[in-house]
């Protein structure tokens, strides 16, 4: 598996990150806090949909969104897998869960739980397996050597799935207790079908006594309910003639109260009738008034003298408005002037300011361009004299720092050359010294012999001289090669020795940092030709929009000063725009003409009444009117009053008539109630007879009832105990067969099996990555319990006593180890935070194995590693620095 691209949205603190890794070593740096673990996280959840600490999903969400989305690329034996995940939360708080893999294009899986089904076959291991391989946690690969060896075995047994096993068999163990339990609980069934089918026999021979007595009691109730129905149809007739006896004196009461009611109202009319009189009398008087007489010319007279009074409002107005009109057109003419000269200030203010407008961009663009030109010169200053000091103090041409990084990587190269040497040489060491060892064995064999123990040959002592004359040249020979093996393999080691610091003085920081400058100096050099040309062109346009706004100031003084008198002239204008002179004289000129025939009217008026009406008597007319009016009604009323005493009358007579049909029907109806005065104690006495049958029945029901469910309830139980004796036999030999399953899942089991491979596959493996790491280790073995042995210069060592960077080596061997042997290849290898808890010392070795043996030998194909240690950048194929701010997490690449 080589993962290709990772794009994270609203995760954690990432809002929009997307790094495309490559194969090599990928280093991932940043401060503490910065977000660098979020990618391992981010990489998990689109695998596996889980989070490092187990937090509910929607906590994952960035703060201030509502959703967070993951696509992970990723290729596996030549074909491209995209995994895409989202998860969002909608108003309703309801959870929106979208997946999906698609390989080389065509989606094979959707929803959470296909994705996750089709990642276990796309890795064909499974989900624990592969991140105990492939994730190495914050301090996990150092805890291989420096825990304690239960600690390590722990470890070991969580990687390669022992601990797994373990609790499988933890599990079956539970449940094989549990139908142990089940069990007990269904011993002696057949007992208890015995006891229950003997039960059954007695309830239904108790069923068949009680339905027989049921029978009886059902007949018995039906013919007393014949007999309740005869009374009760009594007893509705003798209701429907009390109730229309009820009605009848209803209606003779009724008839008595409307008779009484219609003499009152004869009673009130007859009274009316007197005071009416006296009213007739009053209406004679008041239609003789003389105001009421004339009261149609009083009323013109007084209409025209408030016109007259009106008419000469408004003369009054429109002459105080023709006044007004004449004085400010006189201050407009004093105004003019003032005027003229205001506008031609305004009119020459908008036009600069259209200049202003239309060069302030450039103005606005040159003033930045000469704070950003300044800027470019004082950076290039300050990089030059970084160079130059660096030049002078490093010992360094010009030219050979521009020529840095191939040098860098020619040293390497010979580095990894004259490594691959002193391999060969210890290599030729050990077969030589394997050839002494045959030589001095051979000598040792022969030494006392009189016969060749090949051929059976006789040895003579000439002939046992010039054989051990023929091993000792062979070994001088030897022991010569192999001095001069050690000769040369300590001539490298001093040559490595130089070359490995002149590479550290190569990478470091300083020179990494001048050769930067340098690049920066002639790109800085370039954008700061252009800006000084792009500040010329601008400078035109600065010179206009500086010129046109001093000008303008000037203007704005002069505009404040005549603003008084501008402000006078349009309030003037204003006035008298809304004043239509010509309109005004016409309507003064009608209105005079008008009150005149007004006047004219008013005197002719007042010669028809014959007198100078009083306006206090004249308002009287009104409430004489309205009286006399009144009082006509009042006639009217008696002469209705009159036939009203009649008709009341008539209608008195005709409800006396029917008071006397009504009493006749009311003693008919009371003749015929005396038929029916025992039917009410005949009524309670059946409905109580009635009454002790239904509950007798009842009793008889319920038994039958009750001894039904009872012999139900005891066949299920039946049935159910004929269940149970079968499932009892099966859970006994479920038990058993589990029992054989749980001891090949235990630790004397397939465990022990998976020990002696993992020990005997774990040690071949480890042995192959240390060689590749050039250490002088004889050997190392991992026993069963993952027991780490070490032997160097022929003697057992411990763990402790090994150097830091041996410890570093062995740690990353051991893990390269673990992660071949469950995916049987390795691809990628993740790495969070493995430089925790190591010193200044261990890190460099980390770092030199990675540049030397694991970058240089490409043992790992794909290596992601997140560090806060910036110095691994320098091994990094490809790097990514996370950098936080304001809670979001940005990526950059080098």
């Amino acid at each position: 598996m080589i993962i290709e691209s990772l794009k994270i949205v609203n995760f954690l603190s990432h809002e929009d990150t997307e790094i495309n890794f490559e194969p090599g070593i990928n280093i991932i740096t940043g401060k503490n806090g910065a977000g660098k673990t979020g990618v391992l996280d981010a990489i998990k959840f689109a695998l596996f949909a889980e989070s490092r600490n187990n937090e509910k999903n929607n906590e994952l969400i960035k703060k201030g969104k509502n959703y967070f989305e993951i696509t992970l690329n990723f290729n596996i034996n030549g074909e491209h897998y995209e995994v895409y995940r989202h998860f969002g939360v909608k108003k309703a708080k309801n959870a929106e869960r979208l997946a999906y893999v698609k390989r080389d294009g065509t989606m094979v899986a959707e929803t959470y739980e296909g994705v996750n089904a089709e990642i276990t076959k796309i890795l064909n291991v499974s989900k624990e397996v592969f991140k105990n391989s492939v994730f190495v946690e914050q301090g996990q690969m150092d805890s291989l050597i420096t825990g304690t060896p239960k600690e390590r075995k722990t470890i070991f047994s969580d990687i390669i799935g022992l601990t797994s096993l373990s609790k499988s068999a933890e599990k079956i163990r539970d449940i094989i207790a549990n139908f142990r339990d089940q069990a007990l609980t269904l011993q002696g069934a057949n007992d208890r079908i015995k006891d229950l089918n003997s039960e059954i026999k007695d309830l239904e021979s108790q069923k068949s006594d009680a339905l027989q007595a049921l029978a009886v009691a059902e007949r018995k109730t039906e013919d007393l309910a014949a007999d309740l129905e005869k009374i009760k149809n009594m007893v509705r007739e003798r209701d429907e003639i009390l109730s229309r006896i009820k009605n009848l004196e209803s209606n003779i009461y009724s008839y008595r109260d409307e008779i009484n009611i219609r003499k009152g109202k004869i009673k009130g009319m007859e009274s009316d009738l007197l005071q009416l009189k006296s009213k007739l009398d009053r209406l004679n008087a008041l239609e003789s008034n003389p105001y009421y007489i004339k009261r149609d010319a009083i009323n013109k007279y007084f209409i025209k003298k408030t016109g007259i009074s009106n008419l000469e409002k408004d003369i009054r107005r429109l002459e105080t408005s023709n006044e007004e009109y004449n004085n400010y057109s006189r201050k407009i003419e004093e105004l003019a002037g003032r005027h003229m000269e205001y506008s031609e200030l305004k009119r020459k203010y908008n036009e600069n300011n259209g200049q202003i407008i239309k060069y302030r961009e450039s103005h606005e663009r040159y003033s930045n361009l000469v704070g950003i030109v300044k800027s470019l010169r004082a950076r290039i200053d300050s990089e030059n004299a970084f160079v130059q000091k660096f030049l002078e103090t490093g010992g360094m041409r010009l030219e050979e720092l521009a020529d840095s990084a191939s040098r860098r990587e020619k040293i390497n190269q010979e580095i990894i050359s004259k490594k691959t040497r002193i391999s060969e040489i210890k290599s030729t060491v050990v077969s030589y010294n394997s050839m002494l060892g045959e030589i001095r064995e051979n000598e040792e064999t022969l030494r006392g012999k009189s016969k060749c123990p090949l051929c059976g040959t006789e040895l003579t002592e000439d002939h046992m001289a010039e054989i051990s004359e023929e091993y000792r040249e062979r070994e001088e020979k030897i022991l010569a090669s192999i001095d001069s093996l050690k000769v040369e393999k300590q001539k490298i080691d001093s040559e490595i020795a130089q070359m490995e610091n002149m590479y550290r003085q190569l990478n470091s920081h300083e020179v990494a940092t001048a050769v930067s400058y340098l690049s920066d100096i002639k790109s800085t050099e370039n954008e700061l030709s252009r800006l000084e040309s792009e500040l010329g062109s601008n400078y035109s346009g600065h010179k206009l929009f500086m010129d046109k706004s001093a000008e303008n100031d000037a203007i704005s003084k002069k505009l404040e000063e005549y603003q008084k008198y501008e402000d006078d002239y349009v309030k003037y204008s204003n006035i008298i725009s809304g004043i239509n002179i010509t309109e005004l004289i016409r309507e003064l000129g009608e209105s005079r003409d008008m009150l005149m025939e007004a006047r004219r009217d008013a005197a002719s008026l007042l010669g028809e009444i014959g007198f100078e009406p009083d306006p206090s008597e004249y308002e009287k007319i009104e409430s004489i009117s309205k009286e006399i009016e009144n009082m006509r009604s009042d006639v009217e009323r008696a002469r209705n009053l009159k036939a009203s005493v009649k008709s009341i009358n008539d209608e008195i007579e005709e409800r006396n008539r029917s008071i006397i049909d009504v009493e006749k029907k009311l003693s008919d109806a009371r003749e015929q109630l005396n038929t029916y005065k025992d039917v009410d104690t005949e009524l309670r006495n059946a409905e109580n007879t009635h009454s002790d049958s239904i509950k007798e029945q009842t009793k008889f029901s319920t038994l039958v009832e009750t001894y039904s469910e009872r012999i139900n309830e005891d066949k299920n139980t039946i049935g159910k105990l004929q269940g149970d004796a079968g499932r009892y036999s099966k859970l006994m030999d479920t038990i058993s067969t589990l029992n054989k399953i749980r001891e090949s899942f235990d630790y004397n089991g397939i465990q022990s099996m998976i020990r002696k491979d993992a020990s005997a596959s774990m040690t071949n493996l480890t042995r192959k990555y240390l060689q590749s790491f050039n250490l002088d280790f004889d050997d190392i073995g991992i026993d069963e319990n993952f027991d780490i042995k070490v032997t160097q210069n022929s003697m057992e060592q411990t763990l402790e006593s090994l150097s830091g960077g041996e410890k570093t080596a062995l740690a990353i061997a051991l893990r390269l180890s673990v992660t071949e042997y469950v995916l049987d290849r390795i691809s990628t290898i993740i790495m969070d935070e493995p430089t925790n808890f190591l010193d200044e010392d261990r890190r460099n070795n980390l770092k030199d194995i990675i540049l030397y043996s694991l970058k240089g030998d490409n043992i790992v194909p794909q290596m992601i590693m997140i560090t806060h240690h910036s110095e691994l950048i320098s091994v990094a194929d490809s790097s990514y620095e996370m950098v936080k701010h304001n809670g979001t997490t940005r990526v950059i690449s080098s």
